[in-house]
């Protein structure tokens, strides 16, 4: 790792000790101040990620602590970004060793000299596949706090490391366009980092991984007897199964991705079947062939609500959405339908009407009138335009997608009146959270994401005011598992009692408001939710 005679004077981290690392310009540029971690010095730059150029750029700082490489890739180039389990940024480019460009935000230089990627198993081998919550929807757990898997310590990887890796991360992926959807942040909430390890290795000696979070990349291959896929790497193989809500977006891609390398996160687990192998992986991630190449990776990414607010932002431009396929206005989100073959694409409570392709793509094929079709999700890319009054999406390419957040309407799950909360990871009231945790919140049934904004917030209870107020909260809603997760952005201060607020407002997928519980707190707070921080 680093030496740490190499590293930038602690007195400058303390000077960045915020967030000036990191600015966002409203003109479409994110600059970070990163320290690249090249294995034998420290040495500072700026990396830029430039949305109207398509372009990310690597430029070390004047001086002798300056970078000496420098970087400049189109989007396109770019495989992924993520945050490692060792509390770095990992940017990879194609055609590039993996581990060319690793980071770490300026504030924390330091501490990369005694990092260690060592992993301690979880203190409850025997919960392996799911927990399930006092309404009996199982949460697939593994590999944090209390349940198994591997986990990097704690005094290994300071908190206020993993909170800003993961803010970097966060706005790097928003900045390219490629923010995972939910389930994902979902799944490394409950599962921790995914370890990354070879196929031969993990099946040499899987016991110590089973149920844990694990990252394997292989040549997709055809298991027998329609078992499914598996990822093979000389001689070894080990059968990979989507989650849920990848499935039809898997199997649209199958074909393509039939002898060629596939890269895969997900949880370790004994396979099913006589004739498939002894262990399989049930994975919420992937990295395809062809990542980074689709007509999508040229397009900005935006949403529909964007298309339908702010039209003029976008004139010209060629975009890519998500939303759930609503076939012929099937489900009248629209004025009265629009003639000939267009259809309606929908995203919480905003759609829009595409037309010039069909609801159709490569392994899938949806028909605009069977309202079976509506509850698939679709990306599209292409152009806004206006006729007589009129905005529609000139497609040229639809693809199958996971969900961006919900999957649409659907029957209450419980007989209450109102939505409320019934489960809480870590156990609100009766679980210590650790300083760099996420909070899962479930509801009892499926909630209007739009309905959250600015009313959950963050703060300490044993501070007075405004002081007490965690401002870097960041949140997800995966609609799939009901779930609410809260990122709050920065590590929680040891010791302190936390609350969650959740405000007048926020309603389920019906419009009915979430149950105000009594004593929730002043100024008309419908919930508050509380852990004690580890000391």
């Amino acid at each position: 790792m680093l030496a740490a005679s190499a590293t930038l004077r602690a007195d400058e981290a303390r000077a960045n000790s915020g967030t000036e690392w990191l600015v966002e310009d409203h003109a479409g540029v994110l600059e970070l101040r990163l320290v690249h971690d090249e294995r034998r010095r420290a040495d500072g730059g700026v990396l830029r990620i430039d949305a109207n150029r398509r372009v990310v750029t690597w430029e070390g700082i004047p001086g002798e602590r300056g970078c000496r490489q420098t970087l400049e890739a189109p989007f396109g180039s770019v495989r992924a970004i993520r945050d490692e389990p060792q509390g770095e940024i990992r940017l990879e480019i194609k055609g590039q060793p993996r581990d060319r460009w690793l980071f770490v935000p300026l504030p924390h230089a330091a501490w990369v000299a005694n990092a260690s990627t060592a992993a301690t198993r979880g203190v409850e081998p025997d919960v392996r596949d799911s927990l399930v919550g006092p309404d009996g929807f199982p949460l697939p757990v593994g590999g944090s706090a209390r349940f198994a898997g591997p986990q990097i310590r704690q005094d290994v990887v300071p908190g206020e490391v993993t909170a800003d890796v993961r803010l970097a991360v966060d706005r790097m992926r928003q900045a390219l366009g490629r923010s995972p959807v939910p389930s994902v942040a979902l799944h490394e909430a409950l599962s921790g980092p995914a370890v990354e390890v070879s196929i031969a290795d993990l099946l040499a000696n899987p016991g110590p991984l089973e149920g844990c979070a694990v990252r394997v990349r292989g040549v997709v291959e055809q298991l027998p007897h329609g078992q499914g896929l598996a990822l093979g790497e000389e001689d070894a193989r080990i059968r990979i199964v989507p989650q849920p809500e990848l499935a039809a977006v898997v199997e649209s891609l199958a074909r393509d991705w039939r002898g060629q390398e596939v890269e895969v996160a997900g949880v370790l687990r004994r396979g099913s079947g006589a004739e498939a192998p002894s262990h399989e992986i049930g994975f919420w991630e992937y990295l395809g062939p062809e990542a980074g190449e689709s007509a999508a990776e040229k397009a900005r990414t935006v949403t529909i609500r964007d298309l339908v607010e702010h039209p003029a932002l976008f004139a010209g431009q060629t975009v890519r959405i998500v939303g759930r396929f609503r076939g012929h206005n099937l489900e009248h989100d629209l004025p009265p339908p629009r003639p000939g073959s267009a259809w309606v694409l929908k995203s919480g409570r905003y759609a829009i009407w595409v037309t010039g392709h069909g609801p159709s793509g490569r392994g899938f094929a949806l028909h605009p009138e069977r309202e079976a079709d509506t509850h698939k999700w679709l990306e599209v890319v292409g152009r806004l335009e206006e006729k007589h009054g009129l905005r529609t999406l000139r497609a040229s390419s639809v693809a199958l997608s996971a969900p961006a957040s919900g999957v649409g309407l659907r029957g209450r799950l419980v007989t209450a009146k109102q939505p409320e909360v019934v489960f809480t990871l870590p156990l609100a009231g009766a679980e210590p959270v650790a300083p760099d945790a996420r909070l899962l919140v479930q509801f009892s049934t499926y909630m209007d994401e739009e309905s959250f904004e600015g009313r959950v917030r963050l703060r300490y209870a044993d501070l007075p005011g405004s002081s007490g107020e965690l401002h870097k909260v960041r949140w997800t809603y995966d609609d799939v598992r009901r779930t609410l997760i809260v990122e709050p952005g920065e590590p929680l201060r040891a010791g302190a009692t936390l609350e969650l607020l959740l405000l007048p407002g926020i309603t389920d997928a019906f419009a009915t408001p979430l149950a105000a519980v009594p004593g929730a707190g002043a100024d008309g707070v419908v919930e508050t939710l509380r852990w004690q921080v580890q000391g």
